[in-house]
């Protein structure tokens, strides 16, 4: 498991107060999510992107509540299943990345408004 930074943590630490709707993790270089991650359920926008990360953990489907989620610039090889948990999630940005397919699963996520896909391996 990688470290995770302390302005990582911190930028958690105050996503957690109750209020807080949003957080950007953005360029932060992260590797993998941190598993403080998950119990941030009252989360509407998550900003990942810009990082380094390659896989995304099944806890993501915790957040229940996530409206946007930003994955673009990053390394993920496949289409990350913890999404299709995220059953209120309208929009979803997965652009350069390295996906290849998209699964027929992804009919579950009856919300989505927004997809964007853009410079991924998808070849039909």
């Amino acid at each position: 498991m990688a470290m995770i930074a302390e302005d990582v943590l911190a930028k958690i630490r105050t996503a957690s107060k109750p209020k807080a709707s949003q957080l950007d993790l953005s360029g932060m270089g992260l590797t993998e999510l941190p598993s403080q991650l998950s119990e941030l359920t009252h989360l509407k926008e998550l900003d990942l992107s810009d990082n380094k990360l390659t896989s995304i953990s099944p806890d993501l489907e915790k957040l229940k509540n996530l409206l946007t989620l930003k994955l673009d610039n990053n390394s993920l090889p496949a289409f990350p299943g913890a999404l299709l948990g995220l059953t209120v999630l309208s929009r979803l940005d997965l652009g350069h990345n390295s996906i290849p397919e998209i699964p027929g699963d992804i009919l579950r996520l009856e919300s989505l408004k927004y997809l964007r896909l853009n410079d991924n391996k998808i070849e039909r």
